[in-house]
């Protein structure tokens, strides 16, 4: 019975775990280019494109035959104004703790590139952040502040200002401590049935 209350404790309030979505998956897309319709889901965590926009993402990696390649597998929204959403794929909350940005064909632009982030918090409210991207040959990470218990982040790119994602750190929130120290109590109780048994 002791083992199954611990199985059950370890599946019902086990910990959360940290995750780093990098599309490394999708690297096999080959010729000029490859779009993922209409989301992305990888490790419980989905993205997908803004309600009414007519494609979702474009892959760039090595076998993407358009010379954009920068080292590592990543996409980005093909609609120009596009609304990308990262949410959990069962609506939990989760954190959000940094993001590897690149201009999508970077070296044809002159400027920088403010990219807004907002969080949409699970128990109301938003919280944003702004990252200015250069535009230079490579990925650059980018540390967010104040992204927790999240319902969901969006951030709006796309062309003619494409913004390449890559190794999204994310991890699922963990269970409120009151839960835990429900599990506690009921291990505590158990103890004590196993003392009082014994002491019979």
């Amino acid at each position: 019975m002791k083992k199954c209350l611990f199985v059950c404790l370890f599946v019902c309030f086990g910990s959360a775990n940290a995750t780093v979505i990098d599309f490394e998956d999708l690297a096999g897309q080959t010729g000029q280019g490859g779009l993922v319709e209409p989301s992305y889901t990888k490790d419980g965590f989905l993205l997908q494109h803004g309600t009414g926009e007519a494609a979702a993402f474009y892959v760039v990696s090595n076998n993407v035959q358009d010379g954009f390649y920068q080292g590592s597998t990543a996409i980005f929204n093909v609609n120009a104004g596009g609304n990308t959403i990262l949410t959990k794929a069962d609506n939990s909350a989760f954190d959000i703790f940094s993001i590897d940005l690149t201009n999508y064909g970077n070296g044809n632009s002159i400027n920088t590139l403010d990219v807004t982030f907002t969080g949409s918090l699970l128990g109301g409210g938003t919280v944003s952040q702004t990252f200015a991207v250069d535009d230079f040959n490579g990925f650059q990470t980018f540390n967010f502040t104040g992204f927790t218990n999240l319902a969901s982040v969006s951030v709006v790119t796309g062309i003619p200002n494409a913004i390449e994602f890559d190794n999204i750190n994310v991890s699922a929130v963990p269970l409120p401590a009151a839960v835990w120290l429900m599990g506690s109590g009921l291990v505590g109780l158990l103890g004590l049935h196993k003392k009082q048994t014994l002491n019979a």
